[in-house]
């Protein structure tokens, strides 16, 4: 693997959503010493092509619709396979010939052995490659535009939540400062804001604490001391 390779967030990803990827896979199949390859109709669909790409050259091709400032790392990567037998994993972003850009995971791995299984078109002809010498190059872009899409919306659904909790708990804390100290809301906020820095505890952390304990207290004259005492309690 070379630098900008997939981390384990998407490889967690791709593990995941493994049983839905099936229409979200393309294929390709080479010959890289004698630059013979095929690819199927699905890697023709995530490059944007609607009936069917170059398949005289679809590693060049591919690697064509590589964003600029990644298309050397791509090409590294496939360089470092057939030079070194090292195996292919690049994270990127592609242009696809239809203005959208996907983002993928490309893999491949080189074998002395004819790959057996491999999901191909039954209108592309394999036997040229066949009797081409040389290693076999098998590789997959997975298209995880979609599932990424989703999560970050799933993420963004979470901190727009936990920030709706965490203001509701920090306009409570604020209201306790408020009548302990006969303060404008501002001023409750700069007090929290204070002992937050002070006990190196998140402002939310700090305003639910004090008001899960402000039941215990006694709301007299020495109110103020007793929430004091709970401002300054290090978490």
């Amino acid at each position: 693997m070379v630098g900008g390779g997939a981390s384990p967030a998407e490889e967690q990803l791709v593990a995941r959503f493994s049983g839905r990827l099936d229409d979200r896979v393309g294929r390709f199949l080479g010959r890289p010493h004698a630059d013979q390859w095929v690819w199927d109709q699905q890697l023709d669909a995530i490059l944007g092509y609607s009936r069917g790409g170059d398949s005289a050259s679809p590693l060049q091709t591919l690697l064509q619709h590589v964003a600029d400032d990644e298309q050397s790392l791509a090409a590294d990567a496939f360089r470092a396979a057939v030079e070194h037998g090292d195996p292919v994993m690049v994270s990127c972003r592609l242009h696809a010939a239809d203005g959208s850009v996907r983002s993928v995971l490309i893999t491949a791995v080189m074998s002395d052995d004819e790959p057996t299984g491999v999901s191909m078109s039954t209108l592309l002809r394999m036997d040229g490659l066949t009797a081409a010498a040389g290693p076999w190059l098998v590789g997959q872009v997975v298209d995880l535009t979609t599932l990424r899409l989703g999560a970050t919306r799933a993420a963004a659904n979470h901190a727009v939540n936990e920030a709706a909790k965490h203001r509701a708990v920090i306009e409570q804390a604020k209201g306790i400062l408020m009548l302990t100290y006969r303060v404008e809301a501002d001023t409750a906020f700069e007090l929290l804001r204070h002992h937050s820095q002070n006990t190196n505890t998140k402002v939310h952390d700090l305003a639910a604490h004090l008001v899960a304990q402000v039941t215990a207290l006694h709301l007299d004259e020495t109110a103020p001391v007793q929430v004091d005492a709970l401002l300054q309690q290090p978490r």
